[in-house]
C-alpha cells in the first residue's frame, strides 16, 4: 500500500477519534465529571495536532511526488 493512502486512512481514523473525544467531553461535562472532561479535552487537543500534522505530511508528500 502506498504511503499517501496509509496517511489518508490514518487521517480518517483520527477524525473518528476526534469525534469520540468530543462526545466524551460533553458526556463527562453533563454528568459533572469535570476532571474526566479535562482529560478528554487534552486528548482532543493532541488529536487535532496529529490531524493537522498528518494533513501537512500529505501536502509535502504530494509536492514531492509532483516534482
Amino acid at each position: 500500500m502506498r504511503y499517501r493512502i496509509k496517511l489518508k486512512i490514518l487521517m480518517a481514523l483520527n477524525l473518528i477519534w476526534i469525534g469520540s473525544n468530543i462526545y466524551l467531553i460533553f458526556d463527562c461535562a453533563l454528568s459533572k465529571q469535570y476532571l474526566g472532561a479535562l482529560c478528554y479535552f487534552i486528548l482532543y487537543f493532541f488529536s487535532l495536532c496529529m490531524f493537522y500534522s498528518i494533513k501537512a505530511e500529505i501536502k509535502v508528500n504530494k509536492e514531492r511526488s509532483t516534482r
